[in-house]
């Protein structure tokens, strides 16, 4: 099957390059024969013969003629999407029905870190996904991936991921089926979207327990009540509840903060502490926890706490 397309992608091909033939020779034998007939200069041969004969030299040369134009062009177009492919911010790949890989950009080289032999034409996918696994940038065993994405493309579903590059960077993967069998890939660095989702998330999180903190400090209710954020404390200073930790080493409470009375820190489970001895010496929680008890004039005073 794979033979007859391209019998008929190669027939296809030249039947452009016959139709210029078949013109051309048709003309110059009307030329030959009757607007300059050869039978005047050429006497050894009949007339209808030479002119076919020069007819089809004729054919034969604008048909080789248009080959090579064809080829130039066809060669500048080559040049020019590979300079589009290479340019692409995202990598891609493309592999046909018997699984190996027929095109691929630069970036996708750079993405996975593949010498020229896993990234030239013809190789398979397995060699690919196993040379992946063996340099860190492929988490999964190879042969249970390639089955479960061969399974895929053939019932035409589009599937995607995302994984991790040989550098800690989150790479977007999609696959797309082809028509006729093969399919598409594309991968795109993802890492600074992920990022800002992130920090956006803290920011929003850090938001919430700045308010809850406000509110605390607002509140004019009895009765105890339950407060998140993150424990500081310096030697020698007060505990303290803050709505952030500021990005320093140790780290410092972020504005506002509760002041917080009868905590036992012995009892608070996952908390770091300064290592160094030139430096302040602080304990703090890098984890969020929450705090019940009574609120009064920016002071909690302990009735409960959890991680």
């Amino acid at each position: 099957m794979a033979k007859a397309q391209l019998a008929l992608a190669g027939w296809r091909d030249w039947r452009p390059l016959a139709l210029i033939g078949l013109a051309v020779f048709a003309s110059s034998f009307a030329l030959f024969h009757y607007a300059l007939p050869v039978g005047v200069w050429v006497t050894s041969t009949p007339e209808p013969v030479a002119s076919a004969f020069l007819a089809g030299l004729t054919g034969m040369l604008a048909m080789v003629l248009a080959a090579v134009f064809a080829t130039q062009e066809l060669q500048v177009r080559n040049v020019r999407m590979r300079v589009a492919l290479d340019n692409m911010s995202m990598g891609l790949c493309m592999f046909d029905g018997n699984e190996r890989l027929v095109i691929s950009n630069q970036r996708y080289v750079e993405i996975y870190q593949l010498g020229d032999e896993f990234s030239r034409s013809g190789i398979s996918l397995l060699d690919v996904l196993n040379y992946r696994a063996a340099t860190g940038s492929f988490a999964h065993d190879p042969q249970t991936y390639r089955r479960a994405l061969i399974e895929a493309m053939a019932r035409g579903e589009t599937t995607s991921a995302e994984v991790k590059s040989p550098d800690g960077r989150t790479i977007s993967v999609i696959n797309r089926p082809m028509p006729g069998g093969g399919w598409v890939g594309t991968h795109e660095d993802i890492t600074e979207r992920r990022d800002a989702e992130r920090e956006r998330l803290t920011m929003q999180e850090q938001q919430q327990r700045r308010t809850t903190i406000e509110q605390a400090i607002a509140s004019t209710l009895q009765g105890p009540l339950m407060v998140k954020g993150y424990l500081v404390a310096p030697e020698g200073g007060p505990v303290r509840l803050c709505s952030a930790l500021l990005e320093s080493y140790p780290p410092q409470c972020g504005e506002p903060s509760l002041v917080v009375e009868g905590l036992d820190l012995a009892t608070v489970e996952g908390l770091a502490q300064t290592s160094e001895p030139d430096l302040a010496q602080v304990t703090w929680s890098d984890a969020e926890i929450s705090i019940l008890g009574d609120v009064e004039d920016g002071v909690i005073t302990v009735s409960q706490t959890s991680l």
